[in-house]
């Protein structure tokens, strides 16, 4: 019977002129149209399988400050400068196996203590020790230094921009040479001048 109803509609849709590409293309235009309104039904089913992130895993759990004794943030080019970075735990969790890094301009050194911490709980505030020394010859200007807090739990990233100063010495020296130079040369033209006379 069902084959006999088939066969029926075949020769119905070959009497109306249709061939079977015009079904394939009416039966394609029909999904078009019906997926659209099946996508928010599909994402809510992906939402719902997707497994849920671990409490605490935010990427914020950490907060990073950096502390100077001066707001200015001054170093003295050839000479150790030490500095704190003041670690916050802000989620509702203990962040564990937090790892402190640095990058800093070239021929620049940088220590971080300690460099790693087993454990920061809710709340609690914890600070690292930072020794920058800029290379003698870096020329006065600002630098950026890049400090890093990453664990399981978190991913944070602080830059420090940095002014760099010249030792008062080495402008001294300079100086020096300067007057060195000019005294000499007055005295070069007074011992012409006396010989022609």
């Amino acid at each position: 019977m069902m084959r006999g109803k088939i066969i029926g509609m075949r020769r119905a849709g070959r009497r109306e002129g249709r061939s079977p590409a015009v079904h394939a293309a009416a039966r394609s235009a029909a999904l078009s149209a019906a997926l659209p309104a099946a996508l928010p039904a599909i994402f809510a089913a992906l939402l719902l399988l997707a497994p849920a992130a671990p409490l605490g895993a935010e990427q914020d759990a950490l907060g990073l400050r950096f502390i100077s004794d001066s707001h200015l943030r001054r170093l003295t080019a050839g000479e150790e400068s030490v500095f704190q970075l003041e670690v916050k735990n802000k989620s509702d969790q203990a962040v564990t196996d937090i790892r402190f890094s640095s990058r800093t301009p070239e021929d620049w050194q940088l220590s971080l203590t300690p460099r790693a911490m087993a454990s920061l709980e809710p709340g609690k505030i914890a600070e690292v020790k930072i020794a920058i020394t800029a290379p003698r010859r870096a020329e006065e200007a600002y630098y950026t230094v890049w400090l890093y807090a990453r664990s399981e739990a978190a991913d944070e990233t602080l830059s420090v921009s940095l002014r760099v100063e010249t030792p008062p010495g080495k402008w001294l020296a300079v100086a020096l040479i300067l007057a060195g130079a000019v005294l000499a040369a007055f005295v070069v033209v007074f011992i012409r001048l006396s010989g022609r006379d």
